[in-house]
């Protein structure tokens, strides 16, 4: 009996898609958009692929992929037809287990590291630093019980912990949120300025939010006449420390011009 299905999208000619991190971002906009009627448990976008695994039948996975691969059309314009999405039918409690390993492991099978923080991706969603695809939480829960979240934190590159750079704070925000900068106008790009303000104020006062955040006085007053949402200003936090401690990371290695 099907339990999911492992859907792989390309182009026909497996040319490279996209590198950039904010089309990456909107790739992850783009899946976690057209996928919400689908119990959609991972997904991972590599250079010129899509990983995804998807609880249901074969149809349900192949239509899942169908989606996908217009969406990804719309927004990054490939000039290129997408090939039929491949689904490998995924029938053991094991298989289901270790599918949903290999869909997050992608930067490091490839070789890649175009993507290292996971923005193409739910699994910023599964640790609470996005708040756009968090609905595939529950669905993890409920079909991979044993996955911890300890398990999650290890596939990052990096640990979380020491002192937060809030000069990322902006960066972390415009992450968090989706968005591809944080004037967005949108309802997320609105929650994204309140959390981000709140946070800036809590750990720094309200003269810095402004220059932090590249927002006037009188926006920044405004913003703060919002109750920020929680499951934002957590998003934002976390996505700080992560950006923080990639940087930290980065910043100590020497530079390599490949």
């Amino acid at each position: 009996m099907v339990m999911a299905g492992h859907t792989v999208s390309h182009l026909a000619n497996r040319r490279v898609i996209a590198t950039d991190p904010k089309m990456l971002r909107s790739v992850a906009v783009g899946v976690l958009t057209v996928g919400r009627p689908f119990e959609l448990l991972a997904f991972k976008f590599a250079d010129n692929h899509l990983h995804a695994l998807v609880f249901g039948d074969e149809a349900t996975a192949t239509e899942f992929g169908r989606r996908v691969e217009i969406s990804i059309s719309k927004r990054t314009r490939p000039g290129v037809r997408f090939a039929h999405v491949h689904v490998e039918a995924v029938q053991t409690q094991s298989h289901l287990r270790n599918a949903f390993r290999y869909v997050f492991r992608q930067e490091s099978k490839h070789g890649t590291c175009i993507d290292p923080l996971f923005e193409a991706s739910n699994l910023p969603d599964l640790l609470g630093m996005r708040t756009i695809g968090q609905w595939t939480a529950p669905h993890v829960k409920r079909r991979l019980p044993r996955v911890t979240r300890e398990d999650l934190l290890g596939f990052l590159p990096v640990r979380l912990g020491g002192a937060p750079n809030l000069e990322l704070l902006r960066q972390s925000a415009e992450v968090a949120a989706g968005i591809p900068h944080l004037g967005w106008r949108s309802c997320a790009g609105l929650e994204a300025r309140v959390a981000a303000v709140r946070v800036a104020d809590d750990w720094l006062g309200y003269r810095h939010a402004p220059k932090l955040l590249g927002l006037g006085q009188s926006t920044c007053r405004r913003l703060r006449e919002y109750k920020p949402r929680t499951k934002m200003v957590r998003a934002v936090i976390a996505q700080l420390q992560l950006q923080s401690a990639w940087e930290a990371l980065q910043a100590a290695q020497p530079e390599n011009p490949i």
